[in-house]
């Protein structure tokens, strides 16, 4: 609950695991279950891995002897397309929050209501129970997202700048 209560704050409130006062933990629990899978290969010696959970990632290594990861992110409104790839170097997580998969499943933090300001927002970032909370808040707070992600300079929580080369948002447009 404690990784819960810091991607709250850390997101200004637009990640939360009780919207509108229901408890609802899994929108953390898969990121923080893959980064937990994940150093537990690297503990018992897979220094080169992909873990998937449900589409979000958390790299380490290579993809090949001297390759680095590069990872598709789906287009959200044309199917079997991509909309960018990430080249993924100094093992880091991927994460994707949008509509596309799962319709309307993102909640206003206070309302609970259903929120739909960009079709996805993709997310690199350093762990991925953090990076997916980014993701999440990201897409729910719509307009601004790219800005405030850009604010999240300095902290290993809150994400390196987005235009580094370990960390960059992309983000595609609603379905207005």
């Amino acid at each position: 609950m404690a990784l819960c209560e810091d991607a709250a704050d850390h997101s200004d409130g637009w990640f939360s695991i009780t919207p509108a006062g229901r408890l609802t933990p899994s929108g953390l629990v898969k990121g923080w279950a893959v980064d937990l899978t994940s150093r537990l290969l690297l503990d018992a010696g897979a220094r080169d891995s992909c873990v998937n959970g449900e589409g979000d990632l958390r790299v380490r290594g290579r993809a090949g002897a001297s390759a680095p990861w590069r990872v598709g992110v789906a287009h959200p409104l044309r199917p079997g397309h991509m909309a960018s790839v990430v080249t993924a170097r100094h093992d880091p997580a991927i994460a994707t929050s949008g509509t596309s998969e799962r319709g309307c499943h993102i909640l206003h933090p206070d309302t609970g209501v259903p929120v739909i300001t960009s079709a996805a927002v993709t997310v690199v970032g350093p762990g991925l129970a953090m990076t997916d909370a980014f993701a999440t808040a990201a897409s729910a707070r719509g307009d601004d997202a790219l800005g405030w992600l850009g604010a999240r300079r300095g902290s290993s929580l809150r994400g390196p700048p987005p235009r580094s080369a370990a960390t960059r948002p992309i983000v595609s447009p609603g379905r207005d």
